[in-house]
């Protein structure tokens, strides 16, 4: 089951920008370009379509490009082919080798899509058959490969129990009961339960049976599920919200269940982000039974099988997003670097999902020359508008930009810096600043930093959208994304 179908019980989910930014595992080619191919599990004898995607950070088209398929190795498994015969730049140079040809692939969000590939069992192929497909691409920008398993396996289906909901405070634990249901006539050999840990929570308890990362983790459960049977797990699976969320809002930790073989590629990306272990005792399954090894893989087709817990955080707790300025000095004719941007004096966190958590607006003075423009801001008539690109400002943390003036004229000079937020800001006093190029006095209370021709260093920072979840008719916002997701870097810095 694909990562980014795991928030679908809302059509609104940006999966695929979570896919890209915890995809760990192949390394890239020098250029950066990478093929995205997951691995598959076909059943017999339905087929699978599956694009060929490139991602990476090369910006604009890739120019003369060739892309190979070879499913040789899966001569056996699977037969591989345009979807569309009659309108493709693809030709079978043999039985298991297709080439493809572009001049051009035109960029597309965070990657290219090149071919849709129609992927098929052949003919008596037998349960638990295996195979591989290696895809490789040639371009003037760049070269990328990757090999991806094929399998034949046996369909399943899994039903998750149902969604709750309630309400909660800052700081208190919201307790999901989980429970799946083996919807299909055949047994199902083991189940994984995957999640997301937002920023907005963090689990309360780690169970020895379940792996977590920063963002994400997962639960094994050697149980078999009998055909038709419901299990329940043994507890509720408990989730903090964190003491400083901004209320009121609402939070909604998610569960999903997997087969073991669905769940693999969510097991690399847990573990890729150095995942520990829980310690707090095991989760367990009722109704087990004895255990027995899957002789193959089993892939579920059922679309119900995410839990939620869609809950109301209670009370109000703001942030306070105020303008952070600089003050710097230079010489008539020299380039100095101003630090400017945002600060969230708390006691909230603001919150950046689904807008950005704040936008700074900086006017330089009269008499410099912008020069040098970081990454995320971007000119409006005589002002530029800078986007925070990060799921929280906590509180205590500014996020700043650095920009590069050039001073024209001599005397002191002033421009402003002005914030907004999404989170609502309990002081508006404080949401302008000033830019202050050789003030006549000292450093005001307001600045952030600056420096007198050099310094003033940038470090990335990364955020990540969630997903937006509708129930019951009602849209509610939830943080599935977490902050893997955008994995553009930001020429901003952190200050705590």
């Amino acid at each position: 089951m694909a990562f980014t179908r795991l928030r679908r019980l809302a059509a609104g989910v940006v999966g695929a920008l979570l896919a890209a930014a915890l995809a760990p595992a192949a390394a890239p080619a020098a250029s950066g370009l990478q093929i995205d191919f997951d691995d598959l599990i076909l059943v017999a004898p339905t087929s699978q379509t599956r694009w060929i995607g490139v991602s990476g950070d090369q910006p604009g088209a890739l120019h003369d490009v060739t892309i190979t398929v070879d499913s040789s190795e899966a001569a056996g498994v699977a037969v591989i082919r345009p979807l569309f015969d009659w309108n493709t730049p693809c030709k079978a140079t043999s039985k298991t080798l297709l080439t493809c040809t572009y001049e051009s692939l035109a960029r597309a969000g965070s990657g290219w899509l090149a071919e849709d590939l129609w992927i098929r069992p052949v003919e008596g192929a037998k349960l638990g058959a295996a195979g591989s497909v290696t895809i490789k691409l040639t371009s003037r920008e760049g070269a990328a490969g990757r090999t991806s398993a094929i399998e034949i396996g046996e369909a399943v289906a899994l039903e998750a129990g149902p969604s709750t909901g309630g309400r909660a405070k800052p700081g208190d634990i919201i307790r999901t009961p989980l429970s799946v249901k083996n919807a299909s006539e055949t047994a199902v050999n083991g189940v994984e339960l995957f999640f997301y840990i937002d920023p907005w929570y963090t689990p309360a308890k780690k169970f020895s049976n379940c792996w977590y990362a920063v963002s994400a983790g997962y639960c094994h459960f050697d149980t078999v599920l009998d055909a038709g049977a419901t299990y329940a797990a043994s507890e509720a699976a408990p989730a903090r919200v964190r003491p400083d969320y901004p209320a009121p809002g609402i939070v909604s930790p998610s569960y999903t269940w997997h087969t073991v073989a669905d769940n693999r590629k969510n097991v690399a990306l847990v573990k890729a982000r150095k995942a520990t272990k829980g310690t707090a005792g095991a989760l367990r399954l009722t109704k087990q039974a004895a255990a027995r090894k899957a002789a193959h893989p089993q892939t579920d087709s059922s679309p119900y099988d995410t839990q939620y817990s869609i809950t109301e955080v209670t009370g109000i707790q703001t942030a306070d997003v105020a303008a952070a300025g600089a003050s710097v000095r230079g010489a008539t004719g020299a380039t100095v670097k101003a630090a400017v941007g945002v600060k969230n004096n708390g006691p909230a966190f603001a919150k950046g999902f689904p807008e950005a958590a704040a936008v700074a607006t900086v006017k330089p003075p009269r008499g410099v020359t912008v020069v040098d423009v970081p990454a995320g801001c971007a000119a409006k008539g005589a002002t530029y508008v800078c986007t925070t690109d990060v799921l929280t400002i906590d509180p205590g943390t500014s996020v700043l930009w650095t920009f590069g003036l050039r001073i024209d004229q001599g005397g002191p000079l002033t421009g402003t810096v002005s914030s907004t937020s999404v989170t609502a800001d309990a002081n508006q006093g404080n949401n302008t600043a000033q830019l202050l190029i050789n003030p006549p006095g000292g450093v005001p209370a307001d600045a952030a930093g600056g420096s007198g021709g050099a310094g003033g260093g940038a470090l990335p920072i990364t955020g990540a959208p969630a997903a937006l979840l509708a129930v019951g008719g009602a849209v509610l916002l939830i943080g599935g994304a977490v902050a893997f997701t955008i994995a553009r870097r930001r020429r901003a810095r952190f200050v705590a």
